[in-house]
């Protein structure tokens, strides 16, 4: 397949100095779509069979790009027509991870951009979020902008067109359906594991946990959510293929959620405050110290004052947090704490009508 890619350069080479007309490329080009697939069957080994077309396919890709640049339209259509007649063919040999030449991301580029902007503007009728929904176009502008990942690959040919007509299939969709939920499922289903949609989907999370901890009903909300996460199927594709499936980020946040509820006591009601986790460490810390707490260790002592405890975020803080006690990033919380309790003293004197210097 080499020797006859060099009469393919061959033959650019003598176009190129006026030795052949672009007809001589054109017969060049048709006859290879003839001989290539017949000398790949000749090979009696399957593994180098595989090998040479894919440095058959390297060096043809880097001829159109040259054919592009002599800018003759036969030429380029005849090159281009062998390129992608031999792509169509050979396509379980040319592995996902190869890198996508420009000429093809632009094309990818401008059909998905296309395809998708009708499609999200009917999706938002159905009421998902728009959040999420902005996402799937930062997710492309990443994907096509340079030093960015995900790389483009073959893979994105096969995966993006796929996944913008599941798209396209879920908002022209016609039935009463909770289209909130049935998008979420098919992005895990197609595992569009792009770190900023996770995020939006992870801060959606995060405000439902934080109306569920008020109302008391924390564990129930997570236990659906859990429920849901595991009925969630991935099919074997992925947005990025080097990073983790979306349902296994998700399996990871809800397990890190439930950790946060044992250590915290869910079935209790914590005493909701205006503190933040630094000030609420600050505050354990001393009082800790001051002998307030009956325990034998200060681990314990802190594990049952996260039970009692929320931080201004609605949040529970950890015991770690309440032990670790730095205090170059606890400065501004022991100011805080010192406005505090020279607050609640100046109170205290002012009930019972002490003098500044009594009991001190």
């Amino acid at each position: 397949m080499l020797v006859l890619l060099q009469l393919l350069q061959q033959a650019l080479d003598q176009c190129a100095d006026g030795s052949h007309d672009a007809s001589h490329i054109s017969g060049i080009c048709l006859q290879l779509q003839v001989d290539v697939p017949r000398t790949f069957r000749e090979y009696t080994s399957a593994e180098l069979a595989a090998i040479d077309f894919l440095r058959y396919h390297r060096g043809l890709v880097a001829l159109y790009k040259w054919a592009l640049a002599m800018a003759d339209s036969i030429v380029v259509l005849s090159v281009w027509k062998l390129l992608t007649s031999h792509e169509r063919l050979f396509a379980d040999l040319i592995p996902p991870r190869e890198p996508l030449p420009d000429f093809h991301v632009k094309v990818l580029q401008h059909e998905s951009h296309r395809e998708l902007r009708p499609t999200i503007e009917k999706l938002k009728q159905k009421e998902v979020p728009p959040t999420l929904l902005a996402e799937i176009g930062h997710a492309l502008t990443a994907l096509f902008t340079e030093g960015k990942a995900p790389m483009p690959v073959y893979h994105h040919r096969t995966y993006l067109p796929e996944f913008i007509g599941m798209l396209r299939q879920l908002a022209e969709d016609q039935r009463t359906k909770d289209w909130p939920k049935r998008f979420m499922e098919a992005m895990v289903n197609y595992n569009f594991n792009y770190m900023g949609f996770f995020n939006r989907w992870k801060e959606h999370l995060s405000d439902e946990m934080e109306r569920a901890w008020a109302e008391g009903r924390a564990d129930e909300v997570l236990r659906r959510c859990q429920e849901t996460v595991e009925l969630y199927h991935t099919l074997p594709l992925a947005f990025d293929p080097n990073r983790p499936s979306l349902k296994v980020l998700m399996e990871t946040t809800v397990a890190h959620l439930w950790e946060s509820l044992s250590d915290t006591g869910s079935n209790s009601h914590p005493l909701r405050t205006n503190a933040l986790a630094g000030d609420i460490a600050v505050r354990f810390h001393y009082r800790h110290k001051a002998g307030e707490f009956d325990y034998d260790t200060q681990q314990e002592a802190a594990r049952d004052f996260t039970n009692a405890h929320l931080s201004k975020t609605g949040q529970p803080v950890s015991a770690h947090t309440l032990t670790k006690f730095d205090k170059s990033a606890l400065y501004g919380p022991a100011l805080r704490y010192r406005r505090q309790l020279i607050k609640e003293l100046e109170l205290l004197e002012k009930d019972f009508k002490l003098n500044k210097t009594e009991n001190r």
